[in-house]
């Protein structure tokens, strides 16, 4: 019941199309939460690897506020590079 084809989406208008896509962190949600600063966000939204407190070795979704950034990779130096980011207009 939560799937659509591709062609019935088509065929939907726009307001009804919207209704059946889910948002990116619903793909995301088995991953750990990072919360970034805004100076740290805009840094790391750069491509540059960033410093976090208590970050966890391992991959973790990575957001500025409330705005979903990407993914990131944490190493046991604290340090967050991003493998992944989702483009901002």
């Amino acid at each position: 019941e939560q799937a659509v084809t591709l062609d019935d989406l088509q065929a939907l208008g726009e307001a009804s199309r919207l209704a059946w896509l889910l948002p990116p962190e619903r793909l995301l949600e088995h991953l750990p939460r990072v919360n970034l600063d805004q100076t740290v966000a805009a840094r790391f939204r750069s491509g540059q690897a960033v410093r976090s407190a208590g970050l966890r070795p391992g991959p973790a979704r990575v957001y500025g506020g409330d705005a979903l950034l990407g993914v990131g990779e944490g190493n046991s130096a604290g340090e967050l590079r991003p493998t992944r980011l989702i483009a901002s207009g």
